[in-house]
């Protein structure tokens, strides 16, 4: 991964994005976030129909620190037992990306803002977690209704939010 930063490939920027720690029941590898745990999973694109990247290199970074470092699993699975803090952002540093972590409250699964912060935790793209069900927030739901075989019609209605929440978790 050379020295101390992931490098990009030539003509590509790095790149940033958004992770909101989810919370989950089960076994799976876990990223301890205080009283919560959160499962992260580097994929080639974001979204259920994304690749996973196997043993590729990382490192959690905290002002510009390196506080761990370590190699995804077989299923793209990055496995940091540290401690994260709530109100500090994390920087998981991996090839030609840079992806932005912290600690959040999820608002209720019934809340725009709720379904909005559990799709860009699923990769989805719904914009800020503002509780405007704006055209990107739309675009996402209907993204995210077409991969779970709902109605593709937009409205956030029982169905969507069982499968929200059977996906995501609380």
């Amino acid at each position: 991964m050379g020295a101390d930063a992931p490098r990009a490939r030539p003509g590509l920027e790095m790149k940033t994005e958004s992770f909101l720690a989810r919370r989950t029941p089960s076994l799976e590898t876990y990223n301890v976030l205080d009283d919560a745990t959160a499962l992260i999973v580097l994929k080639d694109v974001p979204g259920p129909e994304g690749m996973p990247l196997m043993h590729t290199p990382w490192r959690l970074c905290l002002n510009g620190r390196q506080i761990a470092q370590g190699e995804t699993d077989e299923r793209g699975r990055v496995n940091v037992l540290q401690r994260l803090h709530p109100g500090k952002t994390y920087e998981l540093e991996y090839p030609g990306r840079v992806l932005k972590m912290r600690k959040m409250t999820l608002e209720g699964i019934e809340t725009v803002t709720g379904m909005q912060q559990r799709l860009a935790a699923l990769g989805y793209n719904p914009g800020p977690a503002d509780g405007d069900a704006g055209s990107r927030t739309r675009t996402a739901l209907i993204e995210f209704q077409i991969d779970y075989d709902l109605k593709a019609d937009g409205v956030y209605g029982e169905l969507s939010q069982a499968k929200l929440l059977e996906t995501f978790g609380e």
